[in-house]
């Protein structure tokens, strides 16, 4: 493994805008020439849903006298951190990084990726945003737009003009021969 040597500025500098939540991650790099995109799929178990209305019989103390149950959050976490650690191996070391997604995993990532900064004596932007689901596209289309390449809009010209509907055309008129 090689290590790179950070880029003179900011402008120069790779980018890596990743949109994740608990199931999916999806990280789109641009290095200056191409777009690469790579998806990940985790398997950090579902919040469990809450049981509804519980009715507790009045002589039982609050809490039920017992240590409260998780259900399984500590379990939970443990797959979330696993997934965070397989995204971040995926993550150049020097690029500038977009983090995006909704809840808190974004922010949990955000965290690990200057903590591991810190403890390689490293320093590159970190940009942590809410946001919505997005397609692969989308965060390429964010991708291109941060890195200053907008992906062209409008119609591109035809070479020939649309044939017309409705009305056939005539045909070209034919040369004659003096005769």
């Amino acid at each position: 493994m090689t290590l790179q040597v950070p880029p003179a500025s900011t402008a120069e500098r790779p980018r890596t805008v990743i949109w994740i939540d608990s199931r999916t991650a999806i990280l789109a790099r641009w290095d200056g020439t191409e777009t690469t995109v790579v998806r990940l799929r985790s398997d950090v178990p579902v919040h469990r849903r809450s049981t509804g209305h519980v009715t507790h019989h009045p002589a039982i103390p609050h809490g039920g006298g017992v240590a409260p149950q998780t259900d399984g959050e500590a379990r939970r976490l443990e797959h979330l951190g696993h997934f965070l650690r397989t995204v971040a191996e995926r993550i150049a070391a020097y690029d500038a990084l977009d983090i995006l997604g909704p809840g808190t995993v974004h922010e949990r990532l955000a965290a690990l990726m200057r903590d591991e900064d810190a403890a390689q004596h490293r320093e590159r932007p970190v940009t942590v945003a809410a946001a919505p689901p997005l397609t692969e596209r989308q965060v390429i289309a964010r991708l291109r737009a941060l890195a200053g390449f907008r992906a062209p809009r409008g119609r591109r010209p035809r070479a020939l003009p649309a044939p017309r509907r409705g009305r056939p055309t005539p045909p070209p008129p034919l040369d004659e021969e003096p005769g």
